[in-house]
């Protein structure tokens, strides 16, 4: 589609947006990076959160390649450019191809901490700096302040949040990190609750970022001290019968094992 055909699709179908609206369009559709190759190598080789690395090696190695290599030509200047959605998205992708890329490169292994100095030393090239994936994760992903972020970003491990089997995209991220939050809710070797049961278990997610969820505090989580804000979130997140229990009463926090074991088909 030609540029100018482009805006008069824009403005004969959504004319009530206003001309800043579509400015802020314009520069993010000229400008923002393209996901499309990592979003079909996403879908072809990953389900369930389980990833074929397998079948990426050997058939689709170029492609993912390709894609880092988009991720190692932008420039800072135009990464600074981009809505913070579009920055986001950019950064969740970049961590999980490039975890993807690490366990590619000494494939086969049972566990992505078989990896020496995988998180904190290996680097890769984003926008105009090298930098590992601690970096990517904890100074990027997290300084945006949504803790779901912890439910997009993947370790290749079992104990992981599942690897979405598409790229986020800044027009679906809301969307994207929401269903992440939800499936990770829904998983009882992640989360488990009950009725009847005197404690909750939780993912050491919640014990490593407690901080993140901070947000999430209110009156009554105060009770569960430094991990009120997951109380809440959990809260925010639960059927009526327990948040009526996080209000109530005083629920017993367990953390469930890590399981580092590689999330491979």
């Amino acid at each position: 589609m030609y540029l100018s055909q482009y805006f008069f699709y824009i403005f004969r179908t959504v004319s009530r947006w206003t001309l800043s609206s579509i400015i802020l369009l314009s520069h993010t559709y000229l400008f923002a990076i393209e996901h499309d190759v990592f979003n079909e190598l996403l879908n072809k080789y990953v389900s369930s959160g389980k990833v074929n690395y397998l079948g990426i090696q050997s058939e689709s190695r170029e492609v993912l390649n390709s894609y880092l290599g988009l991720l190692s030509n932008i420039k800072s200047t135009e990464l600074s450019s981009f809505s913070k959605l579009e920055q986001l998205a950019l950064y969740i992708n970049a961590y999980n191809a490039f975890t993807i890329t690490a366990v590619l490169d000494h494939w086969p292994v049972d566990s992505i901490r078989d990896i020496p100095n995988v998180w904190k030393e290996k680097k890769y090239k984003l926008a105009d700096n090298h930098v590992s994936l601690d970096e990517i994760e904890h100074k990027f992903a997290r300084s945006f302040g949504d803790p779901r972020v912890h439910f997009a970003l993947n370790c290749a491990s079992v104990g992981c949040p599942e690897l979405r089997s598409e790229a986020y995209v800044a027009l679906e991220l809301d969307n994207q990190l929401e269903d992440q939050t939800r499936l990770f809710f829904k998983q009882s070797d992640k989360f488990y609750s009950c009725a009847e049961c005197e404690d909750i278990k939780l993912s050491k997610i919640f014990e490593w970022f407690y901080r993140d969820f901070r947000n999430h505090r209110y009156s009554f989580t105060k009770k569960y001290g430094k991990f009120s804000g997951v109380m809440g979130f959990i809260h925010d997140y639960s059927q009526a019968p327990m948040k009526q229990r996080i209000k109530t009463t005083v629920i017993p926090l367990s953390f469930l094992n890590y399981d580092w074991s590689i999330n491979s088909i």
